[in-house]
């Protein structure tokens, strides 16, 4: 679902742009991918950012069946904090 949304945010934002340029062809072009993404939805598969990005599901029903269940847990904690940056502290040393 979070590849799906991010295709969705995507394809809006490039929808817009084009209506903002006056590129009303281009703009039912994007227009009409998303509405082709929005016919199938995946299943969140307990992805909180997919749910939470999508907008392909009620903001309720993305709360009641995925974001609030387990609290934070399967919410990834950043990448930055699983970093080793030892290196990076020694780096330029001799």
């Amino acid at each position: 679902m979070s590849l799906q949304a991010m295709m969705v945010l995507s394809l809006q934002a490039g929808a817009d742009l084009c209506r903002i340029l006056d590129n009303p062809s281009t703009a039912s072009q994007y227009a009409a991918a998303v509405a082709w993404l929005k016919t199938n939805i995946p299943a969140p598969n307990d992805s909180k950012q997919g749910a939470a990005l999508s907008g392909l599901m009620p903001p309720q029903q993305a709360n009641r069946e995925v974001l609030a269940v387990g609290g934070a847990k399967n919410f990834p904690r950043s990448t930055a904090t699983n970093h080793d940056f030892s290196a990076y502290a020694t780096a330029g040393e001799t």
